[in-house]
């Protein structure tokens, strides 16, 4: 299993410039739209999501 490191990613793409974000968004939503997942799946990475940020 792939450990994703969130904090690591942010910094990332905080470097990027303001161009290279906006398209990020634009394939995560490409992504999102791909590769659907169950409606329970998101709640649950909600949560692990919520407690990475503290």
């Amino acid at each position: 299993m792939m450990v994703i490191k969130f904090e690591e990613i942010y910094r990332d793409i905080d470097t990027l410039p303001e161009e290279a974000q906006s398209l990020l968004l634009d394939f995560i939503q490409l992504l999102k739209k791909r590769y659907p997942k169950p409606e329970n799946q998101h709640i649950e990475n909600e949560k692990t999501f919520s407690s990475t940020q503290k």
